[in-house]
């Protein structure tokens, strides 16, 4: 039986927390990849299992979805966080979630490593944007940037428009 809460957004954005502990967050991925609906998503919902195998606990998984980024990871007490778009439809995920008001929600911790299903990379959270298409796909060789004024990267670090991602 699943207890729902409700899914909180503002915007387009959306963020919950899932109430399993034993949850690996490969698992939550294959499923969020699966109600998303997506053109050839069988492959990286497989591409998400294999990273169960493989994914440290540390790390985080973060994939494509409407209009954000999804980043999928555990906090410090061990919950798994959430943050996506609110333009699927997750009250479809048969797990237990408690929703994150804006006011509880803590950011993401720059530097915290997510594994990109669809570029097969670790690359480190952070506030940094590509210069010419505004995406976040910095390349992993970045790091965390020093300056915390210029969160700008060039065309040639980032993954889409450097042709890795």
């Amino acid at each position: 039986m699943k207890t729902r809460h409700g899914f909180v957004s503002n915007s387009s954005s959306s963020s919950f927390m899932v109430m399993d502990s034993s949850l690996h967050i490969a698992d939550l991925a294959y499923v969020m990849i699966a109600l998303r609906e997506w053109e050839n998503d069988a492959k990286l919902m497989q591409h998400a299992l294999e990273m169960k195998k493989y994914l440290p606990e540390e790390c985080g998984i973060a994939f494509h979805t409407c209009n954000y980024e999804t980043y999928i990871y555990r906090d410090d007490a061990g919950w798994i966080q959430v943050r996506t778009c609110n333009n699927h439809d997750w009250g479809l995920l048969d797990i237990n979630t408690a929703p994150l008001y804006e006011d509880a929600q803590e950011e993401i911790p720059y530097g915290t490593p997510f594994y990109w299903l669809e570029h097969c990379t670790l690359v480190p959270y952070g506030p940094w944007y590509c210069s010419k298409c505004w995406c976040h796909q910095i390349s992993p060789t970045r790091g965390v940037p020093t300056y915390k004024h210029d969160y700008r990267i060039s065309p040639e670090e980032c993954m889409t428009c450097s042709g890795r991602g």
